[in-house]
This record gives structure tokens, sequence and C-alpha cells, in this order.
């Protein structure tokens, strides 16, 4: 796991990439996963993206280990088709 970047760099490298004439050939999910690889994000199995790893780290453990989709209370059974709905079930739980 990459440590988090500070968001001024975010900024900074998000900026580098897209202020360059190579970035009209790249798609934002390109980029975003460029930024991934950089270490200047952090994305989640289910396609969460996140900026810090505190915020990163709460959301994994609402997460089943074994499954990104599944929620993580042993009381629940949940197991979600997409990310959306995971998301709308974990403010269920809230």
């Amino acid at each position: 796991m990459n440590s988090s970047a500070p968001p001024c760099q975010v900024e900074h490298i998000a900026r580098d990439i897209l202020m360059t004439e190579a970035s009209k050939r790249f798609s934002g999910s390109q980029i975003a996963d460029e930024l991934v690889r950089r270490g200047a994000l952090i994305k989640c199995d289910c396609g969460i993206l996140f900026r810090d790893q505190p915020m990163y780290y709460l959301h994994k453990s609402q997460h089943n280990e074994k499954n990104p989709l599944a929620c993580s209370n042993e009381k629940c059974n949940f197991v979600a088709s997409d990310y959306k709905e995971f998301m709308v079930h974990f403010f269920k739980h809230k």
C-alpha cells in the first residue's frame, strides 16, 4: 500500500496529467488509474477512490474480507450486486 499523498500533491499530480496535450487521449478512469499507480489516490476493491488512508481504512472495514461487495456485519448476510448498492446498504447500518 502506498502512503497517502497530501491533497496538495494529489492536485499537483492531477494538474500535471491534465495539463499535458497527451491527456486528451485518455479517459477519466485512465487518469484515475494513473493517479492510483503513482500513489496519489487509493482505490478500494469496490472501485471507490480515496485521497487519504484513514478514510480508505474506515471504508474498507465495512467490506467482508473475502468479498468486497459483502457486508462485514456478522449478523448480516447482504451481498450487493455493485458498489452503489453496497453503499446504500452501508448507510442503512448507520
